[in-house]
């Protein structure tokens, strides 16, 4: 069967559209009684540009970008909500790690090289189900991402410790209060872990937990929790809130 140029353009225009209708009433709230339920048992159904695929996590392209590379890492398992991953359990905490270690090699397979992997609650979050943002390059307002500046760990300026992480308030440059988390030990930057490195997964679950504390404690209307690759020479996730 041959297809001319008129019906190509109109076949993509009409996949196009139906993507983002989809996206928006992912973004609705009745969205909540069957978006988990797909990502968790129907996920080979979902119209969108995949990049991997496991039992885990499946990872696509945004449908709607808000960076030049801008990517969705979900668990195939239904999750309202950050703060509802409960990480005393150990299938909750080998999921979230193979998140986190599944964004780096994606990161650089895309080559990218200063990133961003966040995780939004709260007003901030648009889908009733946990997805993680990875993302490069310039925003639709030409802002570059990741180049925040940070003055790093102050021990003088802790205002809350785990077994293996520090918690200060700092002052970023907008003027705005965020909160630090950083290993007592410092390792190295997101990008650069061995996730196979009991350490690593002891400290990183320990800093996932004790975020969930602190968000839990202020109750912000909405939050991102991040970090970044290629920006500084240690691991630090920053908690952005109002």
């Amino acid at each position: 069967m041959k297809y001319n140029l008129d019906t190509i353009l109109n076949f993509t225009m009409t996949h196009e559209i139906f993507k983002k209708t989809l996206f928006r009433l992912a973004r609705s709230n009745a969205s909540g009684l069957f978006i988990g339920f797909a990502f968790e048992n129907m996920s080979n159904l979902i119209p969108v540009k995949k990049v991997s695929d496991d039992d885990k996590v499946i990872v696509f392209y945004h449908p709607v970008k808000h960076w030049e590379q801008h990517l969705l890492i979900v668990p195939k398992k239904s999750i309202r909500r950050f703060l509802s991953l409960n990480l005393d359990d150990s299938e909750s905490r080998e999921l979230l790690l193979s998140i986190y270690k599944t964004a780096t090699e994606t990161a650089t397979k895309q080559g990218m090289h200063k990133y961003t992997i966040l995780v939004n609650g709260g007003e901030y979050q648009d889908v009733p189900q946990v997805h993680f943002h990875l993302a490069s390059g310039k925003d639709k307002t030409g802002k570059v991402l990741g180049q925040e500046k940070y003055k790093g760990l102050d021990e003088n300026g802790v205002i809350f410790e785990s077994k293996y992480i520090y918690v200060q308030e700092e002052r970023g440059p907008d003027g705005k209060i965020s909160i630090v988390f950083s290993p007592k030990e410092q390792i190295a930057p997101i990008g650069d872990l061995n996730f196979d490195d009991e350490k690593v997964r002891l400290v990183l679950t320990d800093l996932m937990r004790t975020s969930q504390q602190i968000i839990r404690r202020l109750n912000p209307k909405g939050y991102t929790l991040l970090t970044n690759q290629g920006v500084g020479k240690k691991l630090s996730f920053h908690l952005l809130y109002e």
